[in-house]
């Protein structure tokens, strides 16, 4: 003979319940489903949790992009000059180098 399952309680319906109306879910579901409308809370529930998790992973990783941006920046910024230099460092080797 199958044993039938369990019935649900009556608070942990009520339970569900309060906090289902407390995310504005008003819509009706019977003791019977109670264990897969817990389920679908739950899942909604980590789903949202992850989102912000992952919003702040988004948020954090956009500064850092901003910081190096601004770094590339003044090594862009930094660049010519630099080559300047380079080339007149350059010519100096060389006219050394021909008076030896």
């Amino acid at each position: 003979m199958a044993r039938s399952p369990a019935k649900p309680s009556l608070s942990a319906f009520q339970a569900l319940r309060s906090k289902l109306n407390g995310l504005s879910y008003v819509q009706p579901f019977s003791e019977e489903s109670l264990a897969l409308v817990e389920r679908l809370l739950e899942d909604l529930l980590k789903s949202a949790e992850s989102y912000r998790v992952l919003q702040r992973a988004v948020a954090k990783r956009e500064t850092q992009t901003q910081e190096v941006v601004a770094e590339l920046e003044v090594l862009h910024d930094e660049q010519p000059q630099l080559l300047r230099e380079n080339v007149e460092l350059h010519k100096r080797l060389l006219h050394s180098s021909t008076l030896v």
